[in-house]
């Protein structure tokens, strides 16, 4: 992963983001996003769902690029003040990347991950399918913010965060859906037919 090295990089990926996010929102819009499982449990306390097919390589770069802005707001706060530029990558990706809280349950051909949405606020909830991970990526909910806050973490705009988890098996990132239970995600991936044939050849032994 790439690191901020500059005080100048810093101010060049803030002001480019800004410049260029509604873009990029577009490009991700239009690049083989899935539609969430239809119905009412799409939405929940004012949340949403979108499901996007992805690239490992693809997935990196849209999380490095919200710790970049992550980044971005930890050198403003001091004024961009040099020598800090590592160090202030760092704490952007311990803020914003977490494991995912939950678990799974294996099928035959499926397997259904259940993890937590009252981490998020409302709005939209993205959810990048890889073959082996799944990047659950959200605005952080306000009684979150309020608790950093309190710890002396104050921000001005609401942060963003990632939650990562890795899956057991390999996947098809084309054949996925996703529902809210309440205030818990439920996500369907289908397997990957490779696995599928493993488990339908261990059963006829």
């Amino acid at each position: 992963m790439r690191y901020i090295t500059s005080r100048c990089a810093l101010r060049h990926i803030g002001k480019s983001l800004r410049r260029n996010i509604r873009i990029v929102v577009v490009k991700i819009r239009g690049s083989g996003e899935m539609k969430a499982s239809a119905g009412r449990d799409q939405s929940w306390n004012g949340r949403s769902l979108r499901i996007i097919p992805a690239r490992p390589a693809d997935c990196a770069k849209k999380i490095a690029d919200v710790i970049a802005r992550r980044a971005y707001r930890i050198s403003e706060r001091r004024d961009f003040t040099p020598g800090h530029e590592i160090e202030d990558w760092r704490r952007a990706e311990s803020e914003v990347v977490n494991p995912a809280s939950g678990g799974w349950t294996m099928g035959s051909e499926n397997i259904i991950v259940t993890t937590t949405a009252s981490l998020f606020s409302e709005g939209t909830i993205e959810i990048y399918v890889e073959p082996c991970r799944l990047a659950i990526l959200g605005k952080q909910c306000a009684s979150k913010e309020r608790s950093m806050q309190a710890n002396g973490q104050n921000d001005r705009q609401e942060r963003e965060i990632v939650r990562i988890l890795d899956l057991p098996v390999e996947v098809d990132p084309s054949k996925v859906t996703a529902r809210f239970n309440h205030c818990m995600l439920e996500i369907n991936l289908a397997k990957a037919p490779s696995n599928r044939n493993v488990i339908s050849e261990i059963k006829a032994a």
